[in-house]
């Protein structure tokens, strides 16, 4: 159908009005785009923090989608200002480093920040950053001078003036990479794989007083981080995970698939890679639940407060080669010597571990091949974990529960005193009933001993431990104990030594004399060796006093025989003899 002349004119005014309106937003876009673009550039270049210098390589705006892209954006700390860190000369011990090819503030309302003074971001975009942060020699800071730098600056708000409302939607980091490089030795000592990160929730809220000033604060903050791998410093450990999830409304953290393991998958070439004999661990959690997080007084004090740790699912594996030599110069603390000389404030209320697992093993010289010990079934309570100075009165708890070797019931209860001066602790436990047999595999290595027969009925112990030494009883009832001696580099049985050894062991306790013995626990420390060591020589040492004929004992006691009950229709002696009587006289 043909146009009039009429509908033609029509057609072309619109169309010169739409060409009109077209042209005008493009220049206002071209001209509102060039502002944007010159003043961050300026404010780039003349940003007040002289020792780092921050560039960008191209601002892009789109008034349209309300886009500003920031490409090829570089913070780079001033070559004087690394030299400072080097030499120890800068109160702070690390500098940052940053490359960002993206930054994108996407969903940006022009019109709301021009009109109302608001700043509307619908999502902030990160993309392929790659960060640095360079490790340096520290200064020491007085406490004086500390308490004042806390005092100049807060790290839960950013001031922003000039402006009457913020309002801030999705930041999405894609691709991020941390790397740790210390500057001193000229190497990295840490990086990710890559991160990539969502957060949602970053509120602002205005500050009292002359002049529109505002704080972020992330009290709704939503976090969620996938699949993410980061190698640890010193070059022998990684960990990954799954998925981390932080909601701060809930106090809440959920880390699901975490991973602890050696850089090097093989434990021998790992091993060989070190210079002592050091515990190489293997650790796998299925989920770890952080909750009741003071995130507050996290931002504000630096203190970090937890209500409550649960770590389900947890595998750990750990190996120890000990054909390598002992770090003699190594003073390692006890948990609640650890805790009180720890300078970062903490406390955690409790931390329960279930339905795990742990094996421990390891290599050595001996002649009868390596040891091994496994705790099935594994649980962990501990409690009132903390370095805050207020806080050191009451003391650590620990509570394990396991079966050991899969088929004996052990219950091990420790109270560790915080403010002790001797760093005293106190550990006891019990051992429920099982076939002797089953302790082959840390027995045989050690001893050369093989039991081939016996059960155990019962261990109990107590004892109490400071830097020096550990001291204790403990009662250990056996019966039918055998062994056999197995000669030294062959694969067969030492008769002799095995008669000669069945010959002088105690085979039961209580003994023929029906004498329950409870004997000592004592072990003079090895300063080099830490917190189980001490525990586990002293329990050995109870073993063998029970064992050996020559094993010391601090009492033997008769147990006491419960009384049985007799019949109600059973006659008492005095019944008996009074019934005798009867009879005769009858007789008479």
């Amino acid at each position: 159908m043909a146009m009039s002349k009429k509908q033609k004119r029509w057609f072309v005014i619109i169309g010169i009005i739409v060409g009109v309106l077209l042209v005008f937003v493009l220049a206002l876009n071209l001209i509102i785009a060039s502002v944007i673009e010159k003043k961050i550039t300026n404010t780039l270049e003349n940003h007040p923090e002289k020792n780092y210098r921050i560039t960008v390589g191209r601002v892009g705006v789109n008034v349209l989608n309300g886009n500003v892209n920031l490409r090829g954006l570089q913070i780079e700390p001033d070559t004087s200002f690394i030299e400072q860190l080097k030499r120890g000369e800068l109160m702070q011990s690390m500098v940052l480093r940053a490359e960002v090819p993206l930054f994108r503030l996407a969903g940006f309302d022009l019109y709301n920040a021009i009109a109302n003074g608001v700043i509307d971001i619908r999502k902030i975009l990160i993309k392929n950053a790659k960060v640095q942060l360079l490790i340096g020699k520290s200064q020491q800071i007085k406490p004086k001078s500390l308490e004042e730098e806390k005092a100049k600056f807060r790290i839960d708000s950013i001031r922003i003036e000039g402006i009457s409302g913020i309002k801030l939607g999705k930041f999405d980091l894609q691709n991020f990479k941390i790397e740790v490089f210390d500057v001193v030795e000229n190497k990295i000592i840490s990086k990710n794989k890559r991160l990539d990160i969502d957060i949602v929730g970053i509120e602002t809220v205005k500050l009292e007083g002359e002049g529109n000033y505002f704080a972020f604060h992330a009290r709704n903050a939503e976090l969620n981080l996938s699949e993410e791998e980061l190698k640890l410093p010193g070059g022998n450990y990684q960990i990954s995970l799954k998925n981390l999830k932080m909601n701060l409304a809930d106090s809440l953290i959920v880390i699901t698939d975490f991973v602890l393991k050696p850089q090097i998958d093989d434990r021998f070439a790992m091993a060989k890679k070190l210079v002592y004999t050091t515990g190489i661990f293997n650790v796998k959690v299925y989920e770890i639940r952080l909750s009741e997080i003071d995130a507050l007084r996290m931002l504000q004090k630096g203190e970090l407060i937890i209500g409550h740790i649960q770590i389900n699912g947890l595998d750990m594996d750990i190996f120890k080669d000990k054909r390598k030599p002992w770090n003699k110069d190594l003073r390692p603390k006890y948990p609640n010597q650890a805790l009180r000389n720890m300078d970062f404030p903490f406390y955690v209320g409790s931390i329960d571990v279930d339905e795990s697992y742990l094996k421990y093993h390891e290599e050595s010289a001996k002649t009868f091949g390596n040891l091994m010990v496994t705790l099935d079934d594994f649980k962990v309570s501990l409690k009132h974990i903390t370095s805050i100075k207020d806080s050191l009165r009451k003391p650590m708890t620990a509570n394990l529960k396991a079966k050991l070797f899969n088929t004996a019931d052990m219950v091990v209860d420790m109270l560790l005193p915080l403010n002790s001066r001797v760093d005293t602790f106190f550990v006891s436990g019990s051992l429920g009933k099982s076939k002797m047999r089953a302790f082959d595999p840390a027995l045989f290595p050690a001893l050369g001993m093989k039991i081939t027969a016996g059960t155990l009925n019962s261990v109990v112990f107590k004892a109490r431990a400071n830097r020096k030494y550990i001291d204790g009883e403990m009662v250990m009832m056996y019966e039918g104990l055998e062994t056999e001696m197995q000669k030294k580099n062959e694969k067969e049985v030492d008769k002799f030594m095995s008669w000669l050894a069945n010959s002088v062991v105690r085979k039961a306790n209580p003994g023929k004399n029906d004498k329950l013995r409870t004997v000592p626990m004592h072990f003079d420390r090895d300063m080099y060796k830490g917190f189980i060591n001490i525990a586990w020589k002293g329990v050995q040492t109870g073993l063998v006093h029970t064992v050996s004929p020559t094993g010391k004992v601090i009492k033997e006691t008769k147990p006491k025989k419960k009384k049985v009950a007799k019949p109600t229709n059973e006659l008492t002696k005095k019944e008996q003899r009074k019934k005798k009587r009867e009879g005769k006289k009858k007789k008479k």
